[in-house]
């Protein structure tokens, strides 16, 4: 795993989670855009000389990760980025399914028509962003959605569990449909939310993983 650069200024002082938890984000986020590839050795010497840290936060941080699923330790010693098997990708998008229509169900549930806005906001960036055709914007209000919906559910067990979900299938999985589909998908979404219509904001939910894992396995290139 190389690391180019000088991104000592990742890292902030006045942050106020631990140097570990900063390490990890910044490991995490390398990941999961690509920055460092499936298979690619973890090199915790370059990566703390890169951070301008010692390699304890670094060695903690990259086993945080393992526990994610974003790294995978060798026999002999190390860690490599994980690889994706068909499998794997398969059970995390069941995964998905569940726990993202548990997180919509709880949000028709507990959401006020207030907090409801925050959607309705997202949708209407999304719309103007896919007439731009700005894809990186789509790509991130997709996400703003999913964790918006997420936060509404107010149950932090929910949330601790779909995080790491959430970054594996991000990471091997950019979104590939058409983005009038997505927003049609969550405009629904929205609407059962807004009623406080809880069975139904659950089906489309979870419906909306189901046609994304049936659009995006079979033409992603994954070991088996």
């Amino acid at each position: 795993m190389a690391v180019e650069g000088d991104s000592s200024r990742e890292l902030h002082e006045d942050d106020p989670r631990s140097l570990r938890d900063q390490v990890r984000q910044v490991l995490r986020s390398w990941i999961v855009s690509g920055r460092f590839a499936p298979g690619e050795r973890v090199r915790e010497r370059e990566i703390a000389q890169n951070l301008g840290i010692s390699r304890v936060p670094v060695r903690e941080a990259v086993a945080l990760l393992e526990g994610e699923g974003l790294v995978s330790s060798l026999p002999r010693g190390g860690a490599v980025v994980t690889r994706l098997t068909a499998k794997d990708a398969a059970d995390l998008f069941h995964i998905r399914e569940v726990l993202e229509g548990l997180a919509a169900r709880l949000a028709a549930q507990n959401a006020t028509s207030a907090e409801a806005s925050a959607l309705h906001h997202n949708l209407s960036r999304a719309e103007k962003a896919a007439e731009g055709g700005d894809s990186a914007e789509q790509s991130r209000l997709n996400l703003e959605f999913h964790e918006t919906v997420v936060t509404l559910a107010d149950n932090p067990a929910l949330t601790t569990m779909l995080e790491p979900v959430g970054v594996r299938l991000r990471w091997h999985f950019a979104p590939d449909q058409e983005p009038l589909t997505i927003l049609n998908e969550h405009t629904q979404i929205v609407e059962a939310i807004s009623a406080g219509d809880a069975d139904r904001a659950a089906h489309i939910a979870a419906k909306h993983v189901r046609q994304t894992r049936d659009n995006i396995l079979p033409s992603f290139d994954i070991e088996d």
